[in-house]
């Protein structure tokens, strides 16, 4: 018996899983902008408003590169 209301529960859990996304496209910030890739800085969808550059961008992708690279060349030093 108590795996019966175990079963309900997970499944009013999973029901209002899959129903938040279609309820959240019904709560919006206002009217969309014509052009999203015109005024990030001001852009209502960008909560964090990031706008991107090539200094962060190289930063971003260099720090895991070089990290495995130390990574990957610690045993070869490590070796006696």
């Amino acid at each position: 018996m108590a795996n019966n209301g175990l079963t309900r529960l997970f499944s009013a859990a999973s029901l209002l899983v899959l129903a938040l996304p279609s309820l959240a496209d019904v709560v919006r910030v206002g009217p969309r902008p014509a052009d999203p890739f015109l005024d990030p800085k001001n852009d209502p969808y960008n909560p964090l408003k990031y706008i991107a550059s090539n200094t962060l961008t190289a930063i971003a992708i260099s720090q895991p590169i070089i990290y495995l690279q130390s990574v990957s060349l610690t045993p070869q030093f490590l070796q006696v």
